[in-house]
């Protein structure tokens, strides 16, 4: 399971995404210098890389489809 947490979000918590990891036996990836709707906000493209990473890890062949 991939869980992104936004080091700027005001309404998702660091510690609410912290459990949300755990409960999926996962770390959480927090990310500098994003907020809540971090696929807006500048700086999306870090976003968008650590989901493709994990795109790519669960690929068989390790690199993952894109249209």
């Amino acid at each position: 399971a991939l869980v992104l947490g936004a080091a700027g979000d005001r309404f998702v918590y660091r510690d609410a995404v912290e459990v949300t990891a755990r409960s999926f036996r996962t770390r959480a990836e927090v990310l500098p210098e994003l907020g809540h709707a971090m696929m807006l906000d500048r700086g999306w493209e870090a976003a968008a890389r650590h989901i493709l990473v994990w795109l790519e890890a669960l690929s068989p062949n390790g690199t993952a489809r894109t249209r």
